[in-house]
């Protein structure tokens, strides 16, 4: 081979080492973007929800807190939804819940589990 054409493909070889985890960081940044918004929708519509009957709400009652239930990745709701959501403390009457923002395998390769509490406080438990 011509020596000039081995030297560009290791130049590529080399930057391509450098972007693509850049690249593949920049994405999973922006599909957890998604979850922290829907985990903040969901944390407000609880806190409302807690006000009107005293009690915390479960994964099931996502309707009855009066938004589209994010767990829905039919057509018409969610179809691309990277992660399934879930709230732990649910059906209590005492204010403290913590929500779960689960990534749903195929959609969101190298995804972490989120999680919001109560008090709004953020924290990243697991990367797939």
């Amino acid at each position: 081979g011509d020596w000039s054409s081995d030297v560009c493909s290791s130049d590529l070889a080399v930057l391509a080492g450098i972007a693509l985890p850049q690249y593949l960081r920049t994405v999973a940044r922006a599909r957890h973007a998604e979850g922290w918004q829907m985990l903040g929708t969901l944390r407000s519509a609880i806190s409302r929800y807690y006000a009107e009957h005293a009690t915390i709400p479960t994964a099931a009652d996502f309707v009855a807190m009066d938004i589209q239930d994010p767990n829905d990745n039919s057509a018409t709701a969610f179809p691309n939804a990277k992660f399934s959501y879930d709230i732990a403390g649910g059906g209590g009457s005492t204010f403290d819940f913590t929500l779960t923002a689960l990534p749903r395998s195929a959609e969101c390769p190298g995804c972490a589990t989120l999680a919001i509490d109560m008090n709004g406080v953020r924290v990243t438990l697991s990367q797939t």
